[in-house]
């Protein structure tokens, strides 16, 4: 009785001991919120990422068994002949540049590589618009004298002292 009393609570193998989340700080007294509202598979079945899965990319339709593309080199003659090799003006040019394919050296070719648009050339610069010139009566200066088709409001440049009376007699009126 009195030996164990005696004992201490040092552990007698001072060697390291591993650690991991659960002992180095402690059993976690409450587990986390949980974060989605509905589980992963109903959610797959909404969008966007419903949408994002079922759109095929040009690869993955390029690997369906039904895909067919008329342009695609049949054999090895035909994947020679798309080639941009010429053979009058590159007469001794090395073997693998004349398997060099027009998409590899960005030449026009009628293939659709990615799925992007094509960006389009504006008529003009956004930021510079053209001027725009009127025709037919547009164009004819008008004279500023002409009060004909000007607002009517009460302080105008041809009243006498800012305040004048209508045609008809009547008192102009804000």
């Amino acid at each position: 009785m009195i030996a164990s009393s005696l004992m201490s609570s040092r552990d007698p193998f001072p060697l390291e001991k591993y650690q991991n989340d659960d002992n180095f700080r402690g059993k976690p007294t409450c587990t986390m919120p949980r974060l989605y509202k509905e589980a992963t598979h109903l959610d797959q079945q909404k969008d966007p990422w419903n949408r994002l899965n079922m759109t095929p990319t040009l690869q993955s339709v390029r690997r369906m068994a039904a895909h067919h593309d008329p342009l695609a080199p049949r054999d090895a003659l035909d994947f020679e002949l798309k080639t941009s090799y010429d053979q009058h003006g590159d007469l001794f040019a090395p073997h693998n540049y004349s398997v060099i394919q027009r998409e590899t050296l960005k030449l026009p070719h009628s293939r659709v590589l990615k799925n992007r648009e094509k960006p389009t050339k504006l008529a003009h610069n956004p930021m510079y618009p053209p001027l725009k010139i009127g025709e037919g009566q547009n164009r004819r200066r008008m004279d500023p004298n002409n009060i004909k088709g000007a607002i009517v409001g009460i302080h105008t440049e041809i009243t006498n002292p800012g305040y004048s009376r209508k045609t008809d007699g009547g008192i102009f009126t804000a």
